[in-house]
C-alpha cells in the first residue's frame, strides 16, 4: 500500500507488507498515531509515529510492525 502512495507524502502504515494489521475498539495504531499527534512534547510525524507504537498494544509486543516512509526524511519536519 505505502508503495501505491506518492512519495511526496509522509506514508503510514499499522503493519508490514504481507502481514495483517492488529486492532481492537480503542486499540488501533491510527487512533493511537492520532491521539499521539496531538500529545505535549510531540513535534514531529516522526515523534507521533514512536510514541504510537508504544501506546497500541499488538505494536509494543512486537505482534505488528508499523512502517513509516518519506521521500527526503520529512517525517522529522516539525508538525505544522
Amino acid at each position: 500500500m505505502l508503495e501505491r502512495v506518492a512519495e511526496e507524502y509522509v506514508r503510514i502504515a499499522g503493519t508490514r507488507e504481507h502481514s495483517v494489521g492488529l486492532s481492537t475498539e480503542r486499540n488501533s495504531f491510527g487512533e493511537h498515531f492520532y491521539l499521539s499527534w496531538c500529545q505535549e512534547g510531540v513535534f514531529t510525524i516522526k515523534d507521533a509515529f514512536e510514541r504510537a507504537k508504544k501506546k497500541h498494544t499488538y505494536s509494543a509486543e512486537g505482534r505488528v510492525t508499523p512502517v513509516i516512509k518519506s521521500k527526503n526524511g520529512e517525517e522529522n519536519l516539525p508538525i505544522p
